[in-house]
């Protein structure tokens, strides 16, 4: 896959969720199959650091509604890498992990909504 198949793929998912979103899943085609992805709205009111979710998968997608910036690391990446600082429509895709460790500074009334 390269860089813009990605770009597309994120594109995509965004038609999709405006066309036939339900509440916290929507269903996408991807490859020839149907696959879940799950949202989970990250209140950004309180800094935080290091706040570990478990959620396996491979690839995190920030979408447009997100309104904060934080930063987070992937639990496959090499131990010591600094985290990624991310803002609204930013994807990543193709490495897998089991967990995501996720840090930011208070920033009231701010979410991240990221797709899984």
């Amino acid at each position: 896959m390269q860089p813009g198949d990605l770009k597309e793929l994120a594109q995509h998912l965004i038609r999709i969720a405006d066309t036939q979103y339900k509440p916290d899943t929507f269903k996408a085609v991807q490859f020839q199959r149907t696959k879940y992805f799950d949202r989970a709205i990250i209140p950004l009111d309180n800094a935080t650091n290091q706040h570990e979710l478990n959620v396996p998968g491979d690839f995190v997608y920030f979408d447009m509604n997100s309104t904060g910036i934080l930063s987070y690391v992937l639990d496959s990446n090499d131990p010591g890498r600094p985290a990624m600082p991310v803002t609204a429509n930013f994807f990543q895709g193709g490495v897998p992990y089991r967990k995501l460790y996720l840090s930011w500074a208070a920033q009231p009334g701010k979410v991240m909504n990221l797709w899984h």
